[in-house]
């Protein structure tokens, strides 16, 4: 028996088995697109109400400006007022005073303030349709 290819035979092995290995790491490292998913913007409300008048409201808000932040100055408009007395146009005047959106790969700061706008209306919105039964 020559056993002068054994070595070579080895080699050879370790060789695929690091093309092997580095082909799945390629394949199986690759990232879906999921793992970088970051909101363009996100919005958190507390509200409290007695199906009429707003008690409290707690509004944060994330991706319109450098960090997460409350937006106390529309909270204190529609803190105590009648949710069909809202004026929409007051809010988004107040909101864009607070926020400055940057555009981004994610967003432009046009949609990232239009979303905030929207978003709030929306969720106000669910909270009093949620309890009127609609």
């Amino acid at each position: 028996m020559n056993y002068s290819f054994e070595y070579l035979d080895i080699i050879l092995l370790a060789m695929i088995a690091g093309f092997i290995f580095l082909r799945l790491r390629g394949i199986l490292g690759k990232k879906s697109g999921y793992e970088d998913d970051i909101s363009s913007v996100s919005i958190a409300i507390f509200l409290l109400h007695d199906d009429v008048r707003i008690k409290e409201i707690r509004i944060a808000l994330g991706g319109v400006g450098e960090t997460a932040l409350r937006v106390y100055g529309v909270e204190k408009m529609m803190r105590g007022g009648r949710f069909i007395d809202i004026d929409w146009g007051a809010i988004a005047d107040a909101l864009d005073a607070t926020i400055s959106p940057i555009s981004d790969v994610r967003a432009s700061a046009d949609y990232r303030r239009n979303m905030a706008h929207v978003s709030i209306k929306e969720i106000v919105e669910q909270f009093f349709l949620r309890s009127s039964g609609a």
